[in-house]
């Protein structure tokens, strides 16, 4: 982490000029040929594509963990998740059975009393110390108790949701209400996409700091993470709708047709 800013620093002061802004966006769970560019798939990703084009790839570069909670505490420590103590998801496993918590009991479980350890330095700590203003969009997943929130974490500004996984529509985790902005629970955008909940509040962040001062925007997207639902009904075909990721009608019909079934044809829908 000391690396990356002294890294940063030192480019911005060798060349004279004011500190590089920095957008980090990450996908959640996305597998690695999972793009167009990769060539091996019929996804279609231009945007992605244009990126890889334009910019570096890193075909060399591994996560440290296969899913989303120890890889994320990895990219915001610069840590291991074996030094940083969060080496596995924050999650309550009951909902694999259907269980639904009451507000008590969620109150009190894994998702609301774990995180990712309060003396751990995080990016945000250290380009914030550095000038920077920084924001957290999207999927925070380091614990959902305030101590664990990005504004105590070293964040300027919040949106999104502090555990696993949601509702790409209803924003709620198995039944509880989970975005937050700032540091409060808030259902003010329940009803629309969650991908284009985050896209908007990037490009405010970014628009109210452009030419200001250099920001740092921490954007962790949640797709195409499979959406954290029970589903519809009880039957088991009602129950198959809530599995997987969840895309717009328009993204998922490009796929219809072209691969195995309706769930790839929703995570494929995602990731366009």
């Amino acid at each position: 982490m000391q690396a990356l800013l002294l890294l940063l620093l030192s480019v911005s002061v060798g060349l004279a000029v004011s500190p590089p802004n920095v957008v980090l966006i990450i996908s959640d769970d996305q597998g690695y040929p999972d793009l167009g560019c990769i060539g091996t798939k019929q996804l279609i990703t231009p945007n992605l594509d244009k990126l890889a084009a334009e910019g570096v790839r890193a075909t060399s570069f591994y996560v440290t963990w296969p899913a989303c909670t120890p890889s994320r505490g990895s990219v915001l420590t610069g840590r291991y998740p074996q030094r940083n103590g969060l080496y596995d998801m924050v999650r309550n496993d009951m909902v694999n059975y259907g269980y639904k918590f009451s507000p008590e009991e969620y109150a009190v479980s894994a998702e609301m009393t774990l995180g990712l350890d309060v003396r751990e330095v995080t990016i945000g700590d250290m380009l914030k110390k550095a000038g920077y203003a920084t924001g957290c969009v999207g999927k925070w997943d380091m614990g959902q108790a305030r101590r664990y929130l990005p504004l105590q974490r070293g964040f300027d500004f919040f949106y999104g949701h502090g555990n696993n996984g949601i509702d790409y529509y209803t924003h709620e985790r198995y039944g509880v209400p989970s975005m937050f902005r700032g540091n409060e629970r808030t259902q003010e955008d329940k009803g629309t996409y969650v991908t284009d909940v985050f896209r908007r509040e990037a490009l405010r962040f970014i628009g109210e700091h452009a030419g200001k001062k250099p920001f740092f925007l921490y954007l962790p997207f949640n797709a195409p993470h499979s959406a954290s639902t029970f589903g519809e009904g009880t039957k088991e075909s009602e129950k198959k709708k809530g599995e997987g990721a969840q895309a717009p009608e328009k993204y998922v019909a490009m796929y219809r047709g072209k691969v195995e079934d309706e769930k790839l044809a929703r995570y494929c829908g995602a990731v366009t």
